[in-house]
C-alpha cells in the first residue's frame, strides 16, 4: 500500500472519531473486511503526521489483528494478497472511519461489561 493512501485529513477525522466514539454504518465482518482494516490501520499508524493519528491507527489495527488471529491462515493470506491491490486512496478515509467505529463500539461493549 502506498504511503499516500490515508491523507492527513483522514488522520484528523479518525482522531475526532476515536475521541467521541461515533459509529459508522459499515461493519467489518469478513476476512477481507478485517484485512482491509488492518492494512488501512497500519498505513495510518505508520504515515500519520500527528501522534494521535498514529495511536488511533495502532489501536484499531490491534483490534483487527486479534480478530484475524482466529481466522484460517490461508484465507487471511489470500485476503491480504487481494486487498493490497484494491484499496483506493479516495475511499481509504471512509473505510478507515468504518473500521475505527467498529473498534470503538467493541471497546464500549467491553467497558459496559466491566461495570
Amino acid at each position: 500500500m502506498k504511503p499516500n493512501y490515508v491523507p492527513r485529513r483522514a488522520a484528523i477525522a479518525l482522531s475526532i472519531l476515536a475521541a467521541v466514539g461515533l459509529s459508522g454504518s459499515a461493519h467489518a465482518q469478513t476476512v477481507v473486511d478485517e484485512v482491509r482494516c488492518v492494512l488501512l490501520s497500519n498505513a495510518l499508524a505508520s504515515k500519520s503526521t500527528d501522534a494521535h493519528g498514529r495511536q488511533v491507527g495502532a489501536s484499531v489495527g490491534s483490534y483487527f489483528m486479534g480478530r484475524l488471529d482466529s481466522r484460517d491462515p490461508a484465507q487471511v493470506k489470500a485476503a491480504i494478497a487481494g486487498q493490497n491491490r484494491k484499496i483506493v486512496a479516495a475511499q481509504a478515509a471512509s473505510q478507515m472511519n468504518a473500521c475505527a467505529a467498529r473498534a470503538s463500539r467493541a471497546e464500549a461493549r467491553l467497558r459496559a461489561l466491566a461495570k
